[in-house]
């Protein structure tokens, strides 16, 4: 009952965890709110044409006598690469 009052519940210290994770949400929610519907499948056209280049260009990088699995593991990173930095 001391440690509680002290330390809270573990439910009071996975909220207090999760807060910030809670308000990068609403943040997010609130920006794109504002936004029309075209400009949202702009943006997602923006981006699909971001991944198609990323993918295209680390392709184009890669040897060609390198592993099917290989090249299509690099290729997978890039496209999450080119996503992590939007």
């Amino acid at each position: 009952m001391v440690l509680s009052k002290l330390f809270g519940t573990k439910s009071d210290r996975e909220i207090k965890k999760l807060n910030p994770t809670v308000d990068k949400i609403n943040h997010f929610f609130e920006s794109l709110s504002e936004k029309t519907d075209e400009d949202l499948v702009n943006r997602t056209q923006e981006l699909k044409v971001l991944v198609k280049n990323a993918r295209v260009d680390h392709a184009k990088s890669l040897p060609d006598s390198m592993d099917r699995e290989e090249r299509q593991a690099g290729i997978l990173k890039a496209e999450q690469d080119a996503l992590d930095e939007i």
